[in-house]
């Protein structure tokens, strides 16, 4: 699925300035968006979010079906508008659906144990399809079959660090270059900021990410560490268990502000700190959103940085089979993804929440779009890396809670 566009987006801001138009680099930009989701969705299972009329008309439940959604809440109020609007629909009088705020790992787990919770989940929804195989690998393995009936994007949004300005500049002047490496080697300078560019006010270097045995971003963060420490797009069981990987994320992580469950919360709390944390790795459309309110309270700008290698974090919608999953959960479950991706919901999720459009019809940028004044800070071409086996997360899940006792 993860896959990287054709046209760098250094050659697109050339194109833009030599030429005078801006029109060009935004077309093109456009143009290069619409690729990328036409091979995202080459991926899925659903190749459509259209749900057909012969199926809405035999659709015809005795009572409302419910249904349970496990969801990663950076979507918490798009999906909470969308329910209130589904409701209002005619095929939404038929059906109730029932939010379950859970972290990406997390909800893999709560249907992994078939309980009385996890009969409630008709639906999952984690950030990223990256952490699909921590579902479906040991249910498969257990069962014989795959719990996922179908899958589709809803939103996407890349990892990125984010970083106040000037330390941003100072790190680079340092540096030289915004990666895993050096980031670990900032936050193991015994004297901070004094030695990285002797400034003594400052304190500590800081950086922070969620809890990667509980939320999809804090995983991502280790991934891509791993990814990053081996200048690769692939990444194998034994490179992760190698003796001087492992000694090199302990010492990373050591000095590392990990806390915080939600993603959401981490960036509202870098917004009300300020500088106390230097630099956090979030969503881009947390970022984003995010912006004026860093300005307005601190003086300061944000910088959005673009690792070298990313993931999209695809917001995947898996309707589940399962057995407490019956053909009217799975049809009411299809009908709130149509709604989903609509075109009006698509364009709350871009307009509002600075999420990605999945949907081909909805253009990344218009008139309208918040994207079109952030061209010159959003990067279109995210250099992403392979998903990774449910192994390797496993083994990088382990390596990160052995070090943190």
């Amino acid at each position: 699925m993860f896959t990287k566009l054709k046209t760098p987006l250094a050659t697109l801001v050339t194109v833009g300035i030599l030429c005078g138009s801006p029109t060009l680099l935004a077309q093109d930009w456009a143009s290069d968006w619409k690729e990328k989701l036409g091979n995202l969705w080459d991926n899925t299972k659903a190749k459509t979010s259209e749900v057909t009329t012969s199926v809405k008309e035999k659709f015809s439940p005795a009572k409302p079906v419910e249904i349970g959604i496990a969801y990663g809440t950076e979507k918490k109020e798009w999906l909470e508008w969308a329910v209130t609007e589904f409701a209002n629909t005619e095929e939404g009088k038929k059906i109730k659906v029932n939010l379950i705020p859970m972290g990406s790992v997390e909800g893999a787990e709560a249907i992994l144990k078939k309980d009385d919770t996890a009969k409630k989940i008709h639906v999952w929804s984690p950030a990223s399809s990256i952490v699909q195989n921590l579902l479906a690998d040991p249910w498969k393995k257990d069962t014989g079959k795959d719990p996922i009936a179908s899958d589709a994007m809803l939103a996407l949004t890349p990892m990125v660090i984010v970083m106040w300005e000037d330390r941003y500049d100072a790190f680079m002047k340092k540096y030289g270059e915004m990666n895993f490496k050096n980031l670990a080697q900032a936050l193991n300078e015994p004297t901070g900021w004094k030695a990285i560019s002797d400034n003594t006010k400052w304190g500590f270097f800081t950086f922070g990410h969620t809890l990667p045995t509980k939320s999809n971003s804090g995983l991502l963060t280790l991934v891509l560490m791993a990814y990053d420490y081996q200048q690769s797009r692939t990444i194998t069981a034994e490179q992760i268990m190698d003796q001087a990987f492992l000694d090199w994320l302990k010492s990373a992580q050591q000095n590392m502000t990990v806390k915080e469950e939600s993603t959401g919360k981490l960036m509202n709390a870098m917004v009300i700190e300020g500088p106390k944390y230097n630099a956090v790795m979030v969503y881009e459309n947390l970022a984003l959103a995010n912006l004026d309110a860093a300005k307005g309270k601190w003086g300061i700008n944000l910088k959005v940085i673009y690792p070298a290698r990313s993931v999209w974090n695809d917001n995947p919608y898996y309707i589940l089979d399962v057995p407490w999953t019956d053909e009217d959960h799975k049809t009411a479950a299809k009908l709130f993804q149509s709604f989903l991706l609509g075109d009006k919901a698509q364009k709350v999720a871009r307009d509002k929440y600075l999420l990605r459009p999945a949907s081909i019809n909805v253009p990344i940028l218009d008139d309208t779009s918040p994207f079109t004044k952030l061209k010159d800070v959003v990067q279109i071409d995210v250099n992403t890396i392979d998903s990774p086996s449910a192994e390797i997360m496993k083994q990088l899940l382990e390596a990160w809670e052995r070090n943190a006792k």
